[in-house]
């Protein structure tokens, strides 16, 4: 076991992914590396967020996580993501967690299909969003968008 957590530990610190531009009613996510909790290998969380009107009233945001890891026979993932967020322009902030579980394997990275949904309440304004994990994990930048 010690080899694999090395090797999450190497994974971790060597991606260098960065937030992308953000449009003006949402922005994709930094690629979070991490962990799966249930079998330790790399594993990069993917996620955008948006604020559209068919997500509640004017200031909602939603945020969708899945992930992506390398396995050489199928393996569960399971790993709790939290959203980080503040609106620039009021100081309100908050977190809301969105559980991530499904599985992947035989050899190359691809989406394990699991994608979860967390929608919240961040006011009308700039608003910037940091993803964690509960494991260990890389701190990406922060996303930063209009939510109206």
């Amino acid at each position: 076991m010690p080899i694999i957590g090395a090797c999450v530990a190497a994974a971790l610190l060597s991606s260098g992914t960065t937030a992308s531009a953000a449009g003006p009613y949402g922005a994709q996510l930094a690629n979070t590396p991490t962990a799966c909790r249930d079998f330790p290998i790399p594993t990069e969380i993917n996620g955008n967020a948006q604020s559209r009107p068919d997500l509640g009233p004017l200031g909602t945001v939603g945020v969708w996580y899945g992930f992506q890891h390398r396995a050489f026979v199928y393996t569960p993932c399971t790993v709790t993501v939290t959203a980080h967020w503040t609106n620039l322009d009021t100081g309100d902030s908050g977190s809301v967690d969105v559980p991530l579980s499904g599985g992947w394997g035989f050899a190359l990275p691809a989406n394990s299909g699991a994608i979860s949904r967390a929608t919240f309440f961040t006011g009308v304004g700039r608003v910037s969003i940091t993803t964690t994990t509960d494991m260990p994990h890389q701190v990406m930048p922060a996303a930063e968008f209009y939510a109206g």
